[in-house]
């Protein structure tokens, strides 16, 4: 075994084999190379190939007006659908009842039948106004008026006062009807 191996020398004179600058070239040939199919890499992968096919044949995009319009109805079907539902709560909360109105008293004075005169009647009333609601209280405020009518004709008019009615309260309004 020691005879295989190549000993040092000390001679200096030994010379280098000379190399050429020119670049090696591949023997002249045809070469096969063989890979196992699980390491073949296809362009896309297999798991990719349908998210391919989808990207290559989906549609133009809508244009920049159709989504502004869409954003703008989805918008507004979201501000709807939140009022109804706040709508809804306020209902539930409050529980709104209609008021009643009462005519308690009456008079009529200023006609008189038997004068071709035109009529001046002066009405005089008194309105018992019911306010069931428990929660909620009504404003009437300065432009609430009455009128009265007799077959389509206007007899006379008045205003009512200006009131807070409280919540299940009932009060009693006088007004005085005149042309």
């Amino acid at each position: 075994m020691t005879e295989d191996r190549v000993q040092p020398s000390s001679d200096h004179h030994h010379q280098l084999p000379q190399y050429d600058d020119k670049p090696l070239l591949p023997p002249q040939g045809t070469y096969v190379i063989q890979i196992p199919k699980d390491q073949v890499f296809r362009n896309p992968p297999p798991e990719n190939s349908q998210k391919l096919k989808k990207f290559a044949n989906r549609k133009p995009r809508r244009s920049i007006c159709c989504r502004c319009f869409c954003f703008t109805v989805a918008t507004l079907l979201t501000l709807l659908l939140l009022l109804a539902v706040a709508a809804a709560v306020l209902y539930l909360v409050f529980r709104p009842e209609k008021l009643t109105y009462y005519i308690d008293k009456l008079s009529i004075t200023g006609v008189n039948l038997t004068s071709s005169s035109a009529l001046n009647p002066r009405i005089t009333l008194n309105i018992r106004s019911q306010n069931d609601n428990d929660k909620i209280s009504v404003f009437y405020t300065k432009g609430s008026q009455v009128n009265v009518y007799y077959d389509d004709v206007k007899l006379c008019n008045g205003v009512l006062p200006v009131f807070e009615q409280k919540a299940n309260n009932v009060t009693v309004i006088q007004t005085v009807l005149r042309d």
